[in-house]
């Protein structure tokens, strides 16, 4: 699995464990626009610009970081959305 995705998961999994299962908790503490996540994976920094609405990686827009992590992790055996439209 990619860890950026499964960072951000548990980092969210976990906050919502200490408070509650409230959505909006959960939204509040998913990283805002403007903020930058980077992640050293095999060697290489891979560096994801989180903005509305999604992500954007090497200068494509994702809806997810799951998209982005199978990309980053070169597993193209799944299907990736690599929409630029949002």
């Amino acid at each position: 699995g990619s860890e950026l995705a499964d960072d951000a998961s548990a980092h969210v999994s976990a906050s919502i464990g200490e408070g509650g299962t409230d959505p909006a908790n959960a939204a509040r503490l998913m990283p805002q626009p403007g903020a930058r996540l980077m992640r050293e994976w095999n060697g290489r920094m891979n560096v994801v610009d989180v903005i509305d609405g999604g992500f954007s990686f090497e200068g494509k827009t994702y809806r997810s970081l799951s998209a982005i992590a199978l990309i980053s992790a070169g597993n193209a055996s799944m299907p990736v959305d690599k929409s630029t439209s949002m």
